[in-house]
């Protein structure tokens, strides 16, 4: 009897334990803002609650989440009692069902290896004891003559078989040990990506009723960001500049963002909110102003400021030896065989890293907790692909018709963002930033890669003038002058100039400046042909008293080749004296504007199509005949 009751109390107490155990809660990432540094990531979930007090636990998270910043939303007739964050070390130590059938197919391969070598070993043994047996006559009686060709076509036959068993052992066994390495290679990259602690939210609450509700789940986290960049694509002077937007987005925090629906804002919530204040400046010997003393910012994720990653080319294969620096400084380290490291940051959270490596490009990136660097091959072209991004297109057969999507590295010929309806995006002012909101649900992995999304195509009106400076360089460039760009929120960042449908360059949006025109640089156009020469018959010396004259005359010709008027600022120079023993007088500025403290001679005209422009510049320098001056 007593028996029973304690295997009926056993059960009983077992039973409570598995009611007070939280219940586990899976769910996939919904939404995502990303933010310049950092991203806030949402996901949704119905679950069924019964009537009271339950535990929840949202597992299989990022291990990169702020603490402070976890918010749980819940809808009429469920109340949020607490809700707390853990790091799940417990399941580091449980290997991934990839890892598991990696081990597998390596085990397999190490028996064949082992095979292998073992027929190796005979075959070698075999080929000894033929060598050490070649003597073809016996101690008490010579070989016959009839059987030495025999013995000679055996031994031929039979060693030459051995040495190529042996050869073709030799070249299984390397491709073998290729294959070896590599799966042990993927195995590593796996771990790394897998093989970490997860985030893990536990969250306590009371439903009036049992029955479904949904709840939301919302945290910040770190190793994730974006930054914009832009096409600039002008096909004549006469039509707006066509300019694409686009974000450039990675993140590695471990989760997954598959089909999910992705918000760039400009905002940065690693850095401080809290308002300046100004200190009173007490004046004395050996003391500094105060208000020069920086406020530590706010860093989501960095903890303790140790770094640590792995440094692996494009195909994943780890790069020993490679350099890893803090970005002006000398203080840094290298990565192992493996190509593993480890950085103190302590005192440099706001610096970036700089990873290099002989026969690959230098990248610059800030440091996160854990890091994956994919370095890339220096031989290999450096620009921005495009795929053709979401939305219809005109009719291709190419295979470019049947992509969607749109990432770095990778170009396939015919696509034109020009033929493309970019992906629908709502574009909001809120109040401290700008937040670009992408209709069309978007991937992007966990794997530090740059995802490029183009986000909108405006036509901005410009004004066009064509600057020129002979005398430092003989050719034009394309000036866009934007008014009222503000409307357009745009961001500090690189730009593609593409003119005429042909790829010129690159420039530099900053809008951060309080100009009411933005200036657009769209690059040379080598339809407008500049020259500048001196005139030699022109350059003369003469000598005058105490003092000698040089002088100089410089022509620049500017010539319109294209078939469209257009309109253009000239720009060259006259010396100015630092010394009262030296004299400058111009004697001809083609009527050029003349600014006497800078020197700078100025002009502004319009050229009609094949029509061309003189520009003479002569000026006269006096000074002592027992010094020297050096002019062009």
């Amino acid at each position: 009897m007593k028996k029973i009751l304690f295997l009926s109390g056993l059960a009983l107490s077992t039973l409570l334990s598995a009611q007070e155990a939280p219940k586990e809660i899976k769910t996939t990432v919904d939404a995502v803002t990303v933010f310049t540094n950092g991203a806030q990531i949402t996901r949704k979930k119905t679950i069924m609650l019964p009537k009271g007090v339950s535990e929840l636990k949202f597992t299989d998270l990022s291990p990169y989440i702020a603490p402070e910043s976890v918010n749980v939303k819940a809808v009429k007739g469920i109340t949020i009692l607490s809700v707390s964050h853990k790091i799940n070390f417990l399941d580091k130590l449980k290997p991934s069902a990839e890892v598991e059938a990696l081990d597998k197919e390596i085990e397999q391969l190490k028996k064949q290896i082992e095979t292998e070598q073992t027929h190796l070993e005979i075959i070698r043994d075999n080929i000894d004891l033929l060598q050490r047996n070649k003597e073809l006559s016996g101690k008490n009686a010579p070989i016959q003559l009839a059987n030495l060709q025999q013995i000679a076509d055996y031994y031929h036959k039979r060693l030459t078989e051995l040495k190529f068993d042996a050869n073709n052992r030799i070249a299984k066994l390397e491709d073998l040990n290729a294959q070896l390495k590599k799966l042990e290679n993927q195995k590593r990259t796996v771990i790394g990506k897998t093989n970490t602690e997860k985030g893990e939210i536990y969250v306590k609450v009371n439903a009036e009723s049992a029955k479904n509700y949904p709840l939301e789940l919302q945290y910040i986290v770190d190793n994730a960001r974006w930054t914009p960049s832009y096409d600039l694509r002008a096909t004549d002077i006469s039509q707006p500049i066509n300019l694409i937007y686009k974000a450039n987005v990675q993140q590695d925090t471990k989760e997954e963002w598959n089909q999910v629906k992705l918000t760039f804002s400009s905002a940065d919530p690693n850095i401080s909110g809290e308002a300046p204040t100004l200190q009173t400046y007490f004046l004395n010997y050996n003391t500094i102003d105060p208000n020069f003393a920086k406020k530590p910012k706010m860093r989501i994720g960095l903890g303790n400021k140790n770094i640590q990653g792995v440094v692996v080319d494009e195909k994943g294969e780890p790069l020993p030896g490679a350099s890893v620096l803090i970005k002006g400084t000398a203080i840094g380290t290298s990565t192992d065989f493996d190509g593993n490291f480890q950085l103190n940051m302590t005192n440099y959270e706001d610096r970036m890293l700089e990873i290099s490596y002989l026969g690959y490009q230098t990248a610059t990136l800030s440091p996160q907790k854990t890091m994956t660097v994919r370095l890339k091959d220096e031989s290999q072209q450096l620009e921005e692909v495009v795929v053709v991004g979401y939305g219809s297109k005109k009719k291709d057969s190419s295979v470019s018709s049947s992509l969607s999507g749109h990432i770095s590295g990778l170009k396939v010929r015919g696509s034109s963002t020009a033929q493309t309806d970019l992906i629908p995006v709502k574009a909001a002012d809120i109040q401290t930033n700008v937040q670009f909101e992408i209709a069309t649900p978007y991937t992007v992995k966990s794997d530090n890669q740059v995802y490029s999304v183009d986000m909108k195509s405006i036509q901005v009106p410009a004004d066009y003038n064509y600057y020129v400076v002979p005398k430092v360089e003989q050719t034009a460039y394309l000036i866009g002058y934007v008014t009222n760009w503000q409307q357009y929120n745009l961001l500090e960042g690189e730009a593609n100039i593409f003119f005429e449908d042909t790829f010129v360059g690159k420039t530099n949006i900053q809008p951060t400046q309080t100009a009411d025109t933005l200036k657009l640089s769209l690059g040379q156009d080598k339809k407008v042909s500049v020259t500048r020469e001196k005139v030699k018959q022109f350059a003369s010396r003469q000598f005058m008293g105490s003092k000698k004259e040089d002088v100089r005359l410089y022509k620049t010709v500017i010539r319109n080749n294209k078939q469209q008027p257009i309109h253009l600022t000239v720009l060259d120079q006259i010396p100015i004296p630092t010394l009262k023993e030296i004299e400058v007088n111009v004697l001809n500025s083609s009527e050029g504007k003349y600014n006497k403290e800078t020197g700078e001679l100025k002009w502004e005209f319009g050229l009609q199509p094949t029509e061309k422009k003189e520009i003479n510049v002569e000026f006269s320098v006096k000074y002592p005949k027992n010094r020297s001056i050096w002019l062009e």
